[in-house]
C-alpha cells in the first residue's frame, strides 16, 4: 500500500506540474501573440510584409521534453491559427474596409477586437491588413510550416478576389513602393481566370496605371502573364495616348516590356502602326528614344525596316538632337545593309554644310567614319581639300576636321600624306590659309601630321608667299 500511495503521489505531482507548465506555456503564447500583434508594421527593401513571428513557438518550447507538452504546443498552434483564419475569412475586407476618399496623409493603426487593423497610409493608400496576416505574409507565410496548406490557399484566394474586383484598392496599393511590391508578389499566385478578371477591372484605367511611379512596375510584371488578346487590348487602349505614354519616364518602361512580350506578327503590326505615327517625336525625346534604341539593338536589321528607312531619310533632323544621335550611332554600329548605308551617307553629304557646324552631329559623322571607313566619305576629303580655311571659322567644324586628320593619320596615313601634298601644292588654297584669321592654327595642325619633306616644302612655300605679298 505504501508503494501504491507513493506512486499515486508522484502521479499527482506530475499532473500538477503538467497543468502548471501548460498554463505557463499558454500564457506565454498569448503574451507573445499580443506583443507581436501590437507592434507597428516594419518594412525593408527585401520584404514589405509585417514581421510578425507569433507562428514560431520554438523558443517557448525549447526546454520542454515531454511528448505531451510538445503535442499540446502543436494543438494550441493549429487551434490559434484556425480560429483566427476563420475570423479573417468571415470578416474579409468587404465588411471592414473603408476607402478614405479624403486621402488622409497620416498613418494610423486602429485595433478592432484584436482582429482587424485599419490603415490610412500616406500618399493616397488605404487598405486592410488582418491580424493573422496569412494572406500577406510573403515568404514568411509561404515557408511557415505550422500553417496548413489549405488555409494558406484560402487566405491567398480571399485577398486575390478582393483585389481583382476593386480598382480603388489597386490604385491605393500602387500609390507607393510598399503596396506595389505587395501586388507584384501576390501576382505570382494569380491563375488565368483571375488574371482575366483583374485585366477587365483595370482596362479602363490602363493609361493612368502605366504612368504611375510605382504602378509601372506592376504593369510590367502583369504583361508577362497576359495572353495575346489581352496584350492586343493594351495596344488598343493606349492608341490615342501612345506618344504621351512612350515619352513619359514611367510609361516608356511598360512599352518596352510590351515589345518584349510580342509573339505574333499581329502584335508587331500594332506596334509599328503606333511607332510610325510618332517616330521623330520618339527618337528625339529623352524617354521615348529608349524604345527605338531597344528595337535597333534587339531586332535584326531586316525586321525593323520602318525605323531604318526613317532614320536614313531624316538623318539631318535626327542627329542634331542628342537622343536622336544615340539612335543613329546605334543604327550605324548594327548596320549590314549596304543600300541603307549608301542612302545614309548620301543624305549626310547633301546636308554636310549644316551638320558640320553642330557638335552633336559631328560626333555621329565621326562614328560613321570609324565604322564604315574613310572610303565611304571621300566627299569629306574633297571638302577638306577645297574649303579648309572656311572650316576653321567655326569651332565645331574646326574640331571635326582635326579629328578626321587624326583618324586618317592612325589608320590611313598614306592617304593623309597624299591629301597634304595636294594642299601644299595648291597656291590658291595655301594663300587662303595664310590669309585666314586662323591661318596659324591651321598650319600648325597640318604640320603635326606632315613628314619631314612636307614640312621643309611648306616652310619654303610660306616664305615665298610672304615675300610675294611684300
Amino acid at each position: 500500500m505504501d508503494a501504491k500511495v507513493q506512486l499515486m503521489s508522484k502521479e499527482k505531482i506530475k499532473n500538477k506540474t503538467f497543468e502548471k507548465n501548460k498554463s505557463i506555456l499558454n500564457q506565454n503564447i498569448i503574451n507573445d501573440y499580443k506583443s507581436e500583434f501590437n507592434k507597428n508594421f516594419i518594412f525593408n527593401s527585401q520584404d514589405i510584409y509585417p514581421n510578425i513571428n507569433y507562428l514560431n513557438f520554438n523558443q517557448n518550447v525549447s526546454d520542454i521534453n515531454n511528448i505531451n507538452h510538445i503535442n499540446f504546443v502543436k494543438d494550441t498552434n493549429n487551434s490559434l491559427i484556425s480560429s483566427y483564419s476563420k475570423i479573417m475569412d468571415k470578416n474579409i475586407i468587404n465588411n471592414y474596409i473603408k476607402i478614405n476618399n479624403e486621402y488622409n496623409n497620416n498613418f494610423n493603426i486602429i485595433n478592432q477586437n484584436n482582429h482587424i487593423n485599419y490603415i490610412n497610409v500616406n500618399q493616397n493608400i488605404n487598405f486592410i491588413y488582418n491580424d493573422n496576416q496569412n494572406f500577406i505574409k510573403g515568404k514568411d507565410f509561404i515557408n511557415a510550416s505550422n500553417i496548413k496548406s489549405k488555409n494558406k490557399y484560402k487566405c491567398i484566394k480571399s485577398s486575390i478576389n478582393q483585389i481583382t474586383n476593386d480598382i480603388q484598392i489597386i490604385f491605393s496599393l500602387l500609390s507607393n513602393y510598399k503596396g506595389s511590391i505587395y501586388l507584384q508578389k501576390i501576382l505570382t499566385f494569380f491563375e488565368n481566370k483571375e488574371i482575366s478578371s483583374l485585366f477587365s477591372t483595370i482596362y479602363p484605367y490602363l493609361c493612368k496605371l502605366i504612368c504611375l511611379e510605382y504602378g509601372n512596375y506592376f504593369m510590367q510584371n502583369l504583361i508577362k502573364k497576359l495572353n495575346i488578346q489581352q496584350r492586343l487590348g493594351i495596344y488598343h487602349a493606349i492608341n490615342s495616348n501612345f506618344l504621351n505614354i512612350a515619352n513619359e519616364k514611367n510609361g516608356t518602361h511598360v512599352i518596352q516590356e510590351l515589345i518584349d512580350a510580342n509573339e505574333t506578327p499581329l502584335e508587331d503590326n500594332y506596334l509599328n502602326h503606333l511607332l510610325n505615327k510618332n517616330l521623330l517625336h520618339l527618337i528625339n525625346n529623352e524617354n521615348g528614344f529608349h524604345i527605338i534604341m531597344k528595337i535597333i539593338i534587339e531586332r535584326p536589321e531586316n525586321q525593323r525596316n520602318n525605323i531604318n528607312i526613317f532614320l536614313v531619310a531624316n538623318v539631318e533632323k535626327i542627329i542634331i538632337n542628342p537622343y536622336g544621335a544615340y539612335c543613329v550611332i546605334k543604327f550605324i554600329s548594327n548596320n549590314s545593309d549596304l543600300n541603307l548605308r549608301l542612302l545614309l551617307i548620301k543624305n549626310i553629304k547633301n546636308n554636310f554644310a549644316n551638320l558640320i557646324v553642330n557638335k552633336i552631329s559631328c560626333s555621329v559623322l565621326m562614328s560613321a567614319i570609324k565604322h564604315f571607313g574613310m572610303n565611304y566619305f571621300q566627299f569629306i576629303v574633297q571638302e577638306i581639300r577645297y574649303n579648309l580655311p572656311y572650316f576653321y571659322l567655326d569651332s565645331n567644324s574646326a574640331s571635326f576636321i582635326g579629328k578626321v586628320l587624326s583618324y586618317m593619320n592612325r589608320t590611313e596615313n598614306y592617304k593623309l600624306t597624299s591629301i597634304l601634298w595636294d594642299i601644299y601644292r595648291d597656291d590658291n588654297l595655301l594663300n587662303a590659309i595664310c590669309s585666314s584669321t586662323y591661318g596659324n592654327k591651321i598650319l600648325k595642325n597640318l604640320k603635326e601630321y606632315s613628314n619631314f619633306s612636307q614640312k621643309k616644302y611648306l616652310k619654303v612655300k610660306i616664305n615665298f608667299i610672304k615675300n610675294y605679298k611684300k
